[in-house]
């Protein structure tokens, strides 16, 4: 509206725009936090029935279990944090990082299945950062290494349903997530 009603003056844009985004990342929080609760609602149903039909043939899936999704993706959060600092500190790329790419990629697939986009946005992320960093495509200096923390940051969060504001997280990994495309992009 404020495009095609008014002549554009740049000067006042940048103000408009950041009192705006102030106002829609209050939005966009409650939204998110309303939408996984929407999932974590459906997610325990799904367990439920899980469960009780398990029960009735005599053992408990324990890979519909939401406790063992929740353990699955917060488990690697502290070992991949650790990596990410010794990627700053080493000239060469550690071997275990074909172990970290193996993971995200399945905790990427996990999410995806349990319907948490989200989480298997970030995921994503980091197995394409991964791969990268190991093949040479991008160094993993202290901004990439900053960007791929926001990733982990916003897991944690999302997964421990914590009441916080991630939306910096968030624009952080989205931003990343641009440049890894275009990279990938000049590639092909």
């Amino acid at each position: 509206t404020f495009l095609t009603r008014n002549t554009i003056d740049i000067s006042t844009i940048s103000d408009k725009f950041r009192v705006q985004s102030q106002t829609l990342v209050k939005d966009v929080n409650l939204l998110l936090f309303n939408a996984n609760t929407v999932n974590y609602k459906s997610l325990f149903e799904r367990i439920k029935e899980d469960r009780k039909e398990s029960e009735e043939n005599g053992n408990i899936s324990e890979e519909s279990s939401f406790n063992h999704f929740e353990h699955t993706v917060l488990n690697p959060i502290k070992p991949i944090d650790a990596f990410l600092t010794e990627l700053l500190d080493k000239e060469i790329i550690p071997p275990e990082i074909d172990g970290h790419i193996e993971t995200m990629k399945k905790n990427s697939e996990l999410s995806k299945k349990n319907g948490f986009e989200i989480l298997s946005g970030m995921h994503s992320i980091l197995f394409d950062s991964f791969n990268m960093i190991k093949n040479g495509q991008i160094k993993p200096d202290k901004e990439t290494v900053e960007s791929l923390r926001a990733c982990l940051i916003v897991v944690a969060a999302v997964v421990r349903g914590k009441e916080v504001n991630i939306s910096d997280y968030l624009n952080r990994a989205g931003n990343f997530r641009k440049k890894i495309d275009s990279i990938k992009n000049k590639e092909e």
